[in-house]
């Protein structure tokens, strides 16, 4: 008999449980305390399509999809000079900035970041990675070594890598807007909330072509990659930072940008995309003829 029946027979009130995602424990304990969250809940919330249908097929639970907003008046691609001030405090510098917000853990597949961080920085030697947040109650130390191990043999190119740790609620909007692009190519991923923050900045996105991203960003929302294969990170990171139509940082979001026209690229296989229209190159071209890139602005998907 499930507990939310021995409740209202006792007539103690029940509790709702929304459902981000559900991990997989090596901890038996851990394990037994989110199935027990689940499990003695009455009703039943999720952000997302994807985990509405793992709930109902794994838990036989019907949830309702709430989904995920950002407060646009927080998160605006607005430039002022606490950016400068955040930078200083994080001591970058003035090249391209790579954000992942997440810290480092499998299910936001930093070491793919990493990797596809190490490509990049062969044509923008410039380029940084900020790998932000991480307080976590979960153990993700296996990993974490095996990040730190990977960034050891970097060498020089360790120190464009920054580990800022938690960082203030009150910096995250400025995190964002100083920003050229965030890099968030989860593995697993309930929604993905920092998605929509780094959009609503005027950031561009580099994500999963995986669901939940796929419910709620269109085709030319973001920029897409495979999260299995750094090369497509990478190039996504590389077409972040191409544009038909740059717009300075300083400047607010216009209402949209003109999508990149994609075709097949002619220097390498199927796989790598070129942007023909602007003469953006894959990773792959730019390799081999490397040029001036600016930023390329997102457009908040309409919800």
């Amino acid at each position: 008999m499930r507990s939310a029946t021995l409740r209202q027979k006792a007539l103690i009130p029940g509790f709702a449980r929304t459902v981000h995602h559900i991990d997989q424990f090596t901890d038996p304990r851990l394990m037994t305390l989110q199935d027990r969250s689940i499990d003695e809940a009455d009703v039943f919330f999720t952000v997302s399509s994807l985990w509405q249908k793992v709930l109902k097929e794994e838990r036989g639970v019907d949830a309702a999809i709430v989904g995920n907003s950002v407060d646009t008046g927080r998160f605006s691609p607005a430039w002022n000079g606490e950016q400068a001030a955040l930078r200083d405090a994080l001591k970058l510098t003035n090249g391209p900035i790579f954000l992942s917000v997440g810290g480092i853990e499998a299910r936001k597949n930093t070491l793919g970041i990493l990797e596809a961080f190490r490509q990049v920085r062969a044509i923008r030697p410039d380029a940084q990675l900020v790998i932000a947040g991480g307080a976590s109650l979960l153990d993700h130390h296996g990993y974490q070594e095996e990040f730190h191990s990977a960034l050891a043999s970097f060498g020089s190119h360790a120190a464009a890598v920054h580990i800022t740790g938690p960082i203030a609620d009150a910096d995250m909007p400025n995190l964002y807007r100083m920003a050229d692009a965030l890099v968030f190519p989860s593995i697993r991923e309930g929604y993905g909330l920092a998605v929509l923050e780094a959009m609503a900045s005027g950031v561009p996105v580099v994500v999963s072509s995986i669901a939940p991203f796929t419910e709620y960003l269109g085709p030319e929302d973001a920029i897409w990659c495979d999260p299995h294969h750094p090369a497509s990170i990478a190039e996504g990171m590389a077409l972040s930072l191409f544009s038909p139509d740059p717009r300075p940082r300083h400047c607010p979001r216009a209402g949209g940008r003109r999508p990149l026209q994609l075709a097949p690229c002619r220097r390498s296989s199927s796989f790598h995309l070129c942007n023909i229209e602007g003469g953006s190159p894959c990773l792959k071209c730019a390799l081999s003829s490397p040029g001036p890139m600016v930023r390329k602005r997102a457009v908040i998907p309409r919800l």
